[in-house]
């Protein structure tokens, strides 16, 4: 059954018609305004009725403050509309500048999502873990946090973590020359993946889409950093090669890359966030979560140039192959790591085998 409603604050949608009759609703048009005890009601209309498509392209009014009351912090879902539902296949967002309320976490059959250009603003815990939606439209201005400078272990930047096939913008093309005098913060989806230009002009990998269907992905050249999660939860990549323009990464890119075989970092050093970064967390922030590792190359000639801290979360280094440059096998095998207790490890012995390439 399909139905359209126009609400308000005196006339909200769960006064026009019983839960009863709702629950029967398949297709629902929403105009006019709508709060947090209706987005809870049509989360139920879905997860407990017929409702598939949600269409709120009429909504210009919101209040959804009650929504804010979380219990258990991020993902919680007590109080998530459409917390894990599994029926909702399609969704209008409003045409409003902002969209402060949590929704739409871990919906695996969501498959179509339409954002407006009138959005400034998004809720950083929306459209998380949804990986078959086709296409996520960024408007390049949408204000996400996305201030690396700002973001930490305790306030990630975990927007459409584990989301989407794809990501468009209204920007089309590779920013060639970004002038950091004249540069204004600003999304771009290139290639389906999408990126991030800073304030002082720094070209981020902001979010790889997780069903997307590539094996293998090269980071394109002029990208300065990885943001954190970029790539998590991407079911289908087996390679990853990181150019020597990326001078800087967050915390766990590659968090939950199931299928992750290989990366290959270009780079003369790597620094990422780890145990050296982080021993007031009592947690391991560099690479983890990569059950089938099997291939880490390193261009880097040196070994004291790399963060070596950065592996510790490799459960399975022991039966992982370290690459290294023509003549830097003995460096590398040879490298010791002086721990806090005073202790030397030969840290890349604990790799299975250590392997020489022609650069």
């Amino acid at each position: 059954m399909e139905k359209t409603f126009t609400c308000t604050q005196n006339l909200p949608l769960r006064a026009q018609m019983s839960e009863e009759e709702l629950l029967k609703i398949s297709e629902i048009h929403l105009n006019g305004f709508i709060d947090g005890e209706d987005f809870l009601l049509l989360s139920k209309m879905s997860k407990m009725g017929s409702l598939r498509l949600l269409d709120m392209g009429g909504v210009t009014e919101m209040a959804v403050s009650e929504l804010y009351k979380l219990d258990d912090g991020m993902c919680s879902g007590n109080h998530i509309p459409f917390y894990k539902n599994d029926r909702i296949e399609e969704v209008i967002f409003p045409h409003v500048d902002s969209f402060d309320a949590a929704m739409f976490v871990s919906c695996p059959n969501l498959r179509k999502v339409v954002i407006p250009k009138t959005l400034k603003s998004l809720n950083k815990e929306m459209l998380l873990f949804c990986p078959i939606i086709e296409e996520i439209y960024v408007p390049s201005n949408l204000n996400l946090d996305t201030s690396h400078f700002w973001r930490s272990p305790f306030f990630p930047s975990y927007s459409f973590w584990g989301s989407g096939k794809r990501f468009v913008s209204d920007i089309d093309g590779w920013p060639d020359d970004v002038d950091e005098d004249d540069v204004k913060p600003c999304f771009f989806a290139y290639d389906g993946v999408l990126y991030h230009i800073d304030g002082g002009g720094e070209l981020e990998l902001y979010r790889y889409p997780a069903g997307d269907e590539r094996t293998e992905f090269v980071v394109p050249d002029g990208v300065t950093h990885i943001c954190q999660y970029a790539f998590y939860q991407c079911r289908h990549l087996k390679k990853v090669t990181i150019p020597q323009s990326v001078s800087s990464f967050e915390e766990n890119p590659f968090g939950e890359c199931q299928a992750l075989e290989t990366i290959a970092f270009k780079q003369n050093g790597i620094r990422m966030f780890s145990m050296e970064d982080a021993d007031y967390l009592g947690g391991i922030l560099g690479l983890k979560d990569l059950p089938y590792i099997k291939h880490i190359f390193l261009y880097a000639e040196n070994p004291e140039d790399v963060c070596f801290d950065m592996f510790d979360g490799l459960k399975n280094i022991g039966e992982v192959t370290l690459h290294v440059p023509r003549s830097c096998k003995k460096k590398y095998e040879d490298y010791g790591v002086k721990w806090n207790n005073g202790s030397v490890t030969k840290a890349y012995l604990r790799f299975h085998h250590i392997e020489e390439f022609d650069m």
